[in-house]
């Protein structure tokens, strides 16, 4: 997918069923993940990067504490392309060993909490990992699984060392590896390259046109690979990122209240998430009031780009939930919608941001 390979015009009537997109070299460039949040905390260090509960971080000290991070990693002899755990609770901690990891140069496997200790041993010893970034509060459970740990903890305590930064992290490293359930088998696990990851969060923030202004609900497990499309969108243009609580993800009544209380103007989401808030849209409040002032799904200014038409009808009730849910649960499908202009023009005309220059 990284390379671009122009066709014959008899290969082209051979594929005449592949739908194909207009050939942007510029989205494809020669860089690695911490590249995207260094330039974002450089043109943004005031603006807020992550809000968690009653914390919350700039990009300035987001990037600042995540270079520690790395700086101590480096130290301990990780090297730009290996392999990193990831096994820490939901929060802002895990978001900046996160990146952390990525400023080091090296790559993570992320893991949910209650991931089961024999599992993560499984997949840690399959992607030969040097290490596992984890907290002191699940630190024992790792006790006899003989790994490498580096806790949150200590890997945030304050030093007066020098900071050491990456050297020789190139894009075709690796900058992260998901495995699957493993319900068939041994887990396998999925390495993507850090330049096939940044050229993906350039060619889809290129059709959503997400912004510095925009506030983005982060709420997909980091193990699971729709949370870049949240996380690293908004590191790439400076957005907000709001950490909702885990108990309010799939709760239809508490979330949409949530969201538009934390004034939420982008949100990434499957099926069966939107079926749940079209019987609570009315607690949308701006978000829904401006989905509803458009003629039509994808209306004239409208930049709220919506993969999957039928999903629209979905999260503004035009369609039956029951019907769409078989569908995509029938098929396996994962459909990404991203609520954004619409959205924004809501909040804009309530007061509640400013509009802002694309960056």
């Amino acid at each position: 997918m990284n390379n671009v390979t122009l066709l014959e015009p008899s290969q082209t009537e051979q594929l005449s069923d592949v739908l194909y997109g207009p050939i942007q070299p510029e989205l494809l460039r020669e860089e690695v993940l911490a590249d995207l949040l260094e330039a974002s905390a450089r043109r943004h260090p005031e603006q807020i990067a992550l809000i968690c509960g009653e914390r919350q971080l700039s990009y300035g000290e987001l990037d600042r504490q995540a270079g520690q991070v790395a700086s101590k990693l480096i130290q301990a002899g990780v090297q730009p392309g290996q392999i990193v755990g990831l096994w820490l609770p939901r929060g802002l901690d895990l978001l900046v060993m996160q990146a952390g990891i990525a400023k080091a140069g090296a790559a993570w496997l992320p893991l949910d909490q209650d991931t089961p200790v024999e599992r993560l041993q499984i997949c840690m010893e399959d992607a030969s990992a040097v290490g596992i970034v984890s907290c002191d509060a699940l630190a024992p459970a790792l006790g006899e699984t003989g790994l490498t740990l580096w806790t949150a903890e200590a890997l945030l305590a304050p030093t007066d060392a020098p900071l050491v930064r990456r050297c020789g992290a190139l894009p075709d490293h690796a900058a992260y590896v998901i495995y699957t359930s493993g319900s068939t088998g041994k887990p396998k696990g999925i390495l993507i390259s850090q330049r096939s990851i940044c050229h993906f969060l350039r060619s889809e923030n290129a059709i959503l046109g997400i912004r510095a202004s925009d506030r983005i609900y982060q709420g997909f497990s980091v193990a699971f690979d729709m949370s870049f499309e949240e996380i690293w969108i908004a590191y790439l243009v400076g957005a907000t990122l709001w950490i909702g609580p885990k108990e309010a993800s799939g709760d239809p009544e508490v979330l949409p209240r949530l969201l538009n209380q934390q004034r939420i103007s982008v949100l990434h989401a499957v099926p069966t998430l939107l079926a749940l808030f079209s019987e609570y849209a009315g607690v949308l409040g701006p978000m829904v009031g401006a989905s509803r002032r458009y003629d039509g799904p994808m209306g004239k200014s409208d930049r709220a780009f919506v993969l999957g038409v039928i999903a629209t009808g979905v999260a503004f009730g035009l369609i039956n939930a029951q019907w769409i849910n078989g569908l995509f649960g029938l098929m396996a499908l994962l459909l990404l919608v991203t609520l954004v202009n619409r959205v924004r023009k809501g909040l804009k005309e309530a007061g509640t941001i400013a509009e802002q220059p694309v960056e």
